[in-house]
């Protein structure tokens, strides 16, 4: 089987001026992990995840060593979050991302995805988007072979 065979196609997707309280609350509305960041022809330039704007919140290592972890204000940094609807997705988002080949057989896509510890991988050619493949999908695929 390929990628492109059990691959979801319609993918909700955000532009890096977005801004990222609207997004944050699509997310967490729609129960969606993470989402693919394109332009508008659907070039894939990264992906913004929960993850990412929740590490936002957190203090850098240089404030950890200064300040030491235990006299850190987590409490405070709750409110923090609000600052959210001043940053763009593009602030934020993760360039560096694996992607996969619609052409790829899915279990070497599946390694991809397991090596690098992810649920859901950006499926792209030619630098644009396609779908995503989510370990679900490779589930529901190697299921309906079995049967």
């Amino acid at each position: 089987m390929k990628v492109e065979e059990v691959m979801t196609r319609w993918v909700k997707t955000v532009s890096p001026d977005d801004r990222l309280n609207e997004v944050a609350a699509s997310m967490c509305l729609h129960r969606i992990p993470s989402l693919p960041v394109v332009e508008n022809t659907d070039r894939l330039l990264g992906i913004i995840s929960e993850s990412d704007i929740l590490r936002y919140l957190f203090p850098t290592l240089d404030i950890v060593i200064s300040q030491g972890l235990g006299k850190t204000d987590f409490e405070g940094m709750e409110d923090d979050y609000q600052n959210l609807s001043k940053l763009k997705v593009g602030d934020l988002m993760n360039r560096n991302i694996s992607i996969v080949h619609p052409e790829m057989p899915v279990l070497k896509a599946t390694s991809v995805m397991v090596y690098h510890k992810l649920r859901r991988i950006p499926v792209a050619e030619d630098g644009h988007l396609k779908g995503v493949l989510s370990l679900g999908d490779v589930h529901k695929a190697l299921l309906r072979k079995a049967l």
